[in-house]
């Protein structure tokens, strides 16, 4: 499957779960920064996150267990290549 992109967080090309109606996206950093500028996020401050208006542009995770903590930190590093800060709740 090396070379696929996933519709969600894993694959499910061989369960029986899977739709294939349900068309992958791939990971798209210019076309997300062009979304945020067309909203009118266009300022970033000296982090390199979005702000507007003196508002920071966040994204809030909130995490039920420790096993998903891999994935967090992928989703972190994916919003922050764009310009978006993510705040983890760990909820335990």
């Amino acid at each position: 499957m090396s070379g696929q992109p996933l519709v969600g967080i894993a694959s499910f090309e061989n369960s029986k779960f899977r739709n294939p109606e349900t068309k992958p996206y791939v990971f798209d950093p210019v076309k997300a920064i062009e979304y945020l500028n067309k909203s009118g996020w266009t300022k970033r401050n000296d982090e390199g996150y979005f702000v507007k208006d003196g508002v920071e542009l966040k994204v809030r995770l909130i995490n039920y267990h420790p096993a998903f903590e891999r994935i967090d930190k992928f989703y972190e590093e994916c919003f922050k290549k764009i310009g978006l800060r993510m705040v983890i709740d760990k909820m335990t």
